[in-house]
């Protein structure tokens, strides 16, 4: 079983090793443009997905069903 100052020192090494700026900064633009890009195809559904002239929850069909 490892023990608790291996898995200290792993997690040191891991999380706060000295490593260049440049990668993560890639990814940070690039994971940005991915969620602008994501949201902003989804911006003409947000009426439909979040009114209520949109997508009936299953729930209020069943309640009205049934007091018909």
């Amino acid at each position: 079983m490892i023990s608790l100052q291996k898995f200290s020192a792993g997690w040191q090494h891991f999380f706060f090793r000295d490593a260049p700026p440049h990668v993560m900064a890639i990814f940070r633009l690039a994971f940005g443009s991915f969620l602008l890009l994501y949201w902003g195809l989804k911006w003409p559904h947000v009426p439909m997905i979040f009114s209520e002239q949109g997508i009936v929850m299953p729930l209020k069909i069943s309640s009205e069903r049934a007091a018909t």
